[in-house]
């Protein structure tokens, strides 16, 4: 059954989008409610390990769901594309620590290690949810072709 981007979009959202949004806001609450990242600094490890596998999580969602656009890819696409998109997200969240400590005088970034260090364990958590989804056939998600999007027939 061939579908447009916005319903691919739209079941991509439903059936993933929550993953990263959850981390995103716990990360806000952290922060923002209890200056958890200035008081346990090694709160910034276990965040961007699960921050790259909630993003590997919903890009390897997403190239699922493609495949009703674009046809059937092959392993190593799906695998590829998800490790990119980790890695672009991994890099732009570095690019966020950077420009608030720079404009709003936040103290994110320790460094050059520190930064290397937050993109390998970002890549690590994206490297984890391949090899638990594809290598020991673990998800996160019933079977899409079981349930609808709400509002789809």
């Amino acid at each position: 059954m061939t579908r447009t981007k916005t319903e691919w979009a739209q079941r991509t959202f439903y059936e993933a989008g929550w993953a990263p949004l959850l981390v995103l806001v716990l990360f806000i609450i952290a922060s923002q409610a209890f200056n958890a990242y200035q008081r346990f600094p090694a709160l910034d490890i276990p965040t961007h390990f699960v921050g790259g596998a909630v993003i590997a999580f919903f890009v390897r969602r997403a190239t699922a769901n493609a495949e009703s656009i674009v046809g059937e890819m092959p392993l190593s696409t799906h695998c590829a594309l998800t490790l990119w998109g980790t890695a672009l997200a991994a890099v732009l969240w570095e690019v966020y620590e950077y420009l608030s400590d720079h404009f709003l005088r936040t103290h994110m970034v320790y460094g050059l290690g520190d930064t290397v260090l937050d993109l390998i364990l970002g890549m690590l958590g994206g490297i984890t949810v391949l090899v638990l989804r594809e290598g020991f056939g673990i998800t996160f998600h019933s079977n899409p072709a079981r349930r609808t999007v709400p509002g789809e027939v």
